[in-house]
This record gives C-alpha cells, structure tokens and sequence, in this order.
C-alpha cells in the first residue's frame, strides 16, 4: 500500500497477544516509527494500568477501614456477649434462677440514663398538651412517661378483680398509714407497684403529687379507668409510668418513696432484691424516707392446708351478681424462700356460676436478718421498724413488716 499526497501510511504489526491490527500514524508525527517502539509503548501502557488498579484498590481498602476501624469484630463480639448474658437474664427472672450480679452502671451511664429520661418526659408533656388543645380538649389529661421498659401480663386475670376483692378486706388497713407518710412528707411521692392505684388515689386525693411505676399492663390499664372516671384536680396531680422496679430510672428524686402492699416479694432472688432496694434509694432526695411492707412469715403455717382452697373475700359489683375469691396454696420451697398460689375467682348471677376463671402467683417471704442485710446491700438504715400499720412494736406477735429507711449518704 502506497501513500497518496500528504496523507497518512499503514503500518502493519504483530501484537503481542497474536493478532495482526492496522495502526494508523501519522507521517508528520512519527517519521521513524518501529516495531520495537510500540511493544515498549504497549508495556507502559500495561504497566500504568496495573498501577490504577494498585491506586484504586489502596483507595478501596482505605474505604474499608474508615467502615470497619480497628477493633469493630472484638466491639462486636463484646457486645455480643452482652446481649447474651442481658438474654440470660431475662429468662432467669421467668424461672426465678439467679445469676451472679453483673458490673452496675459508671458514673457516666447513669448521667447519660437520667438524661435520657428527662428528655423522654419533656417530650413526652408536649405530646399530651398538644394533643389535649388541638385533637380532643375535653379528654382527660392523665400523664404518663414512655420508658424503655416493656410492660408484662402478669396479673392479666386478677387485675379486673383486684379493687372490688380488696376492698371487701376490712381487715385492710394500710391506706391510711400511707396516707400520712405523704402528708407528713409534703410530696411529690413515688409509689413503686402502684398496681391499680389502691394507694395512689386516696394519696392524690389528699392534694399531694403522686408518681407511680408498674410493669403490668392489665393493673395500669384499670388505673387509666379510673383515673378518667375521677375529679380533673386529682388526675392533674397523678403521673403514671411504666417501668421494671429493679432497674426504672425517672431523673429526678423524692422526699417519700414506697413500696406498699408487697411488690417486694415479687423479688425472688437476692440479686434482684438488692437491685429493686437500690433502684427505690436512688430515687430517693437526701433526708428523704423509703417505707415498705411484707408480711411477717408464720413457718408453722406455709406447708399447712396444700391443696385446699379457702374463701377470702366476697363482693357484689352490681344487684345480682356475686365475686368469690378463693385462694389455694399449691406449693412452698424452703430453700428459696418463696411459695406458690392460685386465685380462684368464681361469678354467680341470681345464684348460679355464671364464670370461673384462675392465676397462679409465686411469691417469696422474708425474715428479719435477711432484709436486714439487704439494707446494708442497698445502702439503706432504718430509722423505724413496725410490727403493724398502727406502729405496734415489730415482734414475735407480728403480722407485719413495717420499715422506714433512710440512704446512707444522707
């Protein structure tokens, strides 16, 4: 092939990977051109390739590492293990096995945990007055804190039940002590297992703010009921929130906190009695009181009557109809200190059953040193010891309990 006038001639040469190409060069530029020229010219080209991908593969793993720094697969399998034990855990308080305690929370855990808290409560507040000024003014205004804690279905029989069954105790006779410990305190009060407000309304309605934690839903559920049903003033000064006694947190503390009626023996370990003592003092302002109660254990009488059922309070909800609950002991567990009961509730209209329904309750029982050495676990001292709620000395004779405490720092 010839070149024509000024025009461009065709080099044919062999590549190296064996197929023949036609290169057109430019005479002007290339006046020399050879063979050798353009091999050398087709390694640099190799080369500067594999120094892009060198390039780009440096940039890449540079990607990963900002992605997944030094460390993130220990973090992650400590975190790992974390979410285990905290798994463990929870399926150790449903079957009442104890775990040895784990490491409390820093210093900066706790400020982040109470900053979440108000935070959440703030939050919270705003929601509710927007919604009472702008969805349904005329709705009641009852205050509640979200936490983080998940409400169970304990008591998921007996809460519709509880108010009318003991409010046909007479024999009980615990409103009224706590009454006067809110008065005395002056408030606000938190109440720890408010349950169905038993205690809190008679105390809200005394004119004192009154917060109250429980972790069951069908008690809060009640309690919600009624508060709708009662005077603006007292649900203005009533907050509810939901929240585990052994480890809620609300941000702020309180010159009286109480845990009436026996929530703690609800605390079927050593470790979670200490946590739920802890969590009540934390919550408690310097020179403030914690008061509780639990029964006084009568040991003769725990493996007595297994088996048998014994009526304990009848109530009549509307004319006509008639509530019986029976009460059946069906175990008790020397060693672990806790016995095990079921609620029998029995409906009869115009004298026939109409409705029976049961719930079975573990409860755990306490003696005097060892709460004694639960204090000094929590960091709490009593300052008065009762045997009953007209503050009889706490004796042999006892039916009761009775325990205010004060925190050590104070």
């Amino acid at each position: 092939m010839s070149p024509e006038g000024d025009t461009a001639w065709t080099l044919t040469t062999l590549r190296s990977v064996g197929r023949v190409e036609p290169v057109d060069v430019p005479k002007r530029r290339f006046p020399e051109i050879c063979w050798q020229q353009l091999l050398f010219d087709d390694a640099a080209s190799n080369l500067a390739s594999a120094l892009g991908r060198v390039f780009y593969a440096h940039r890449f793993f540079l990607f990963l590492d900002r992605l997944f720094p030094a460390g993130w697969l220990r973090d992650r399998r400590a975190r790992s293990k974390e979410e285990e034990r905290e798994l463990q855990e929870a399926i150790a308080r449903k079957s009442h096995v104890g775990l040895p305690p784990a490491r409390g929370p820093s210093r900066w855990e706790q400020r982040l945990c109470l900053t979440k808290s108000i935070r959440i409560e703030t939050l919270q507040h705003r929601c509710f007055k927007r919604l009472r000024t702008k969805v349904n003014p005329a709705a009641p205004a009852i205050k509640y804190l979200l936490t983080m804690q998940p409400t169970v279905d304990s008591y998921r029989i007996s809460a519709k039940y509880y108010d009318g069954a003991y409010a046909a105790m007479k024999d009980l006779v615990d409103t009224g002590f706590y009454c006067e410990l809110a008065r005395q305190s002056g408030g606000p009060v938190l109440e720890i297992g408010c349950g169905t407000g038993r205690i809190l309304l008679p105390t809200a309605r005394e004119g004192i703010e009154i917060h109250g934690v429980d972790n069951s839903a069908p008690m809060l559920a009640i309690l919600k009921e009624s508060l709708a049903r009662d005077q603006p003033g007292v649900r203005d000064r009533v907050s509810i929130h939901a929240g585990d006694m052994r480890d809620f947190r609300l941000g702020r503390r309180f010159p009286l906190v109480t845990i009436p009626f026996r929530p703690m023996q609800h605390m079927y370990t050593v470790a979670d009695q200490v946590r739920a003592l802890t969590t009540a003092a934390t919550h408690v302002q310097n020179g403030g009181i914690l008061a509780f109660d639990v029964f006084y254990p009568k040991f003769e009488r725990l493996p007595l009557g297994i088996g048998e059922e014994q009526l304990e309070a009848e109530w009549s909800p509307e004319p006509g109809t008639v509530v019986r609950r029976f009460c059946r002991r069906d175990s008790f567990d020397k060693i672990r200190q806790s016995f095990t009961i079921t609620f029998i509730f029995r409906v009869y209209r115009d004298g026939q059953l109409t409705c029976e329904e049961q719930e079975t309750l573990s409860m755990s029982y306490y003696t005097y040193p060892h709460l004694r050495a639960l204090f000094l676990l929590a960091g709490l001292r009593p300052i008065a010891e009762y045997g009953s709620f007209a503050k009889t000395p706490l004796d042999k004779d006892s039916e009761e309990m009775i325990f205010l405490l004060r925190c050590s720092r104070s």
